[in-house]
C-alpha cells in the first residue's frame, strides 16, 4: 500500500472571495449563509514522486457563520449515502466543492511547479473527489492506535491487529465541541472526524484498513451532556462514539449496515492510554449493491502517541 499525502501549495496563495447572501433568511448566529469561494492549489505525494496541477481548481460553499460551528456534526451531504457514489445528493452548508474539477495532475519539480505535458493522474469520478468539511471544534486530538478488529468471515472468527499512526494521517482525529461551539445546549459533543488503522486479514484477500465514514458522520459526546464548557469536564470523562464503519479490502470496500457503539474512559486531554472498546458490536459488513461479505463482532482499540490542542498537526 503506497502512502499518499495532499497538501497546498505555499508558493501559490489560496484565497478567493466570500459574499453576502441577504436574500436568504438569517442563521441561528445571526448573520446571513454567504457564498464563500476560494481557488486552490495542490500537491499529490507518493512514497515514489511528487504530483501537482497546472490550472487552478476552484472550491465554493455555502457557510452559515464564519467561522461555521451551527452544526458542527452534520455530514457533508444532505442525506446519508453510502461509499462514493455515484449518486445524486446536496451539498450540505459548510462544505467546500471543487466546480472545475477534472483537473489533471503532472510531475512535480523540487518547486512544486507541474512539469511536462504527460498528466499521470486525474481526479476519480464519484461524489466526493475535492471536499473540504468546514467546522470549528474547541479541541482537536490526533491520536496513533493501535489494536484488534475481530471478524466473522464465512462462518469463520477472525482476528486482526490493526494501527494506524497519527504522523501519517492515519490512527484517530477526534473533535470536541464545547456547547459555545454548538447550538444543542450543554454537554461537550464529539465526533471521529477520521479514524485509519490497517492490518493484514488472509480471509478478505490481504491487507485491510477499518475507517469511519465520510458521509455518514460518527459522532459521540465526552462526560454526561451537563457541562457548560470543555473545562468543566470531570475526568475520567465517558467517551461514547457511534461508529459508522468502513472496511477497504484489496477486492472492494464494504460497508458497515449500522453503527458499532464504541466507549472509553478519557483520562485527561492528554489521551495516550485510553481505550475504545465496541459494545454490542454485530455490525453486517456488505458490498456497495448490499451483499454481506463479513460482519464486525468486536473492536478494541488503545490510544498511543498523542497531538492535543486548539489546532491540529500537518505534515507538510
Amino acid at each position: 500500500m503506497t502512502r499518499v499525502k495532499a497538501r497546498s501549495r505555499t508558493v501559490r496563495v489560496n484565497s478567493g472571495p466570500t459574499r453576502s447572501r441577504t436574500h436568504m433568511p438569517s442563521s441561528s448566529s445571526g448573520t446571513s449563509p454567504a457564498h464563500l469561494h476560494l481557488r486552490r492549489f495542490g500537491i499529490l505525494e507518493t512514497s515514489t514522486l511528487r504530483l501537482a496541477h497546472r490550472d487552478v481548481i476552484d472550491t465554493h460553499a455555502v457557510v452559515d457563520s464564519i467561522p461555521p460551528f451551527a452544526r458542527p456534526l452534520s455530514g457533508p451531504y444532505l442525506g446519508q449515502p453510502r461509499g462514493d457514489g455515484p449518486f445524486d445528493i446536496a451539498q450540505a452548508p459548510g462544505v467546500l466543492r471543487a466546480t472545475n474539477l477534472p483537473e489533471a495532475w503532472y510531475p512535480a519539480n523540487d518547486e512544486n511547479e507541474p512539469v511536462g505535458s504527460a498528466p499521470l493522474a486525474f481526479f476519480a469520478p464519484s461524489a466526493s473527489p475535492f471536499l473540504t468539511m468546514m467546522v470549528d471544534p474547541s479541541m482537536i486530538m490526533q491520536v496513533s492506535l493501535e489494536g484488534t478488529l475481530e471478524l466473522e468471515v464465512a462462518g469463520k472468527t477472525v482476528r486482526v491487529e490493526m494501527a494506524g499512526d497519527y504522523r501519517k494521517a492515519a490512527g484517530v482525529e477526534i473533535l470536541l465541541f464545547g456547547p459555545e461551539k454548538h447550538t444543542d445546549g450543554a454537554g461537550v459533543q464529539a465526533r471521529l472526524a477520521r479514524l485509519a488503522v490497517r492490518g493484514h486479514c488472509a480471509e478478505l484477500g490481504g491487507r485491510v484498513m477499518l475507517r469511519v465514514s465520510w458521509p455518514r458522520p460518527s459522532n459521540g459526546t465526552l462526560d454526561d451532556d451537563t457541562e457548560d464548557s470543555l473545562s468543566r469536564v470531570s475526568y475520567p470523562g465517558a467517551l461514547h462514539f457511534d461508529a459508522n464503519f468502513e472496511l477497504c479490502t484489496p477486492h472492494g470496500t464494504l460497508y458497515a449496515d449500522n453503527p458499532v457503539h464504541l466507549a472509553g474512559k478519557l483520562r485527561d486531554l492528554e489521551a495516550t492510554g485510553t481505550e475504545l472498546r465496541a459494545s454490542g458490536a454485530a455490525a453486517p459488513l456488505t458490498t456497495a449493491d448490499n451483499q454481506v461479505k463479513a460482519r464486525i463482532t468486536d473492536v478494541q482499540l488503545a490510544m498511543r502517541d498523542a497531538h492535543v490542542g486548539e489546532t491540529a498537526a500537518v505534515n507538510i
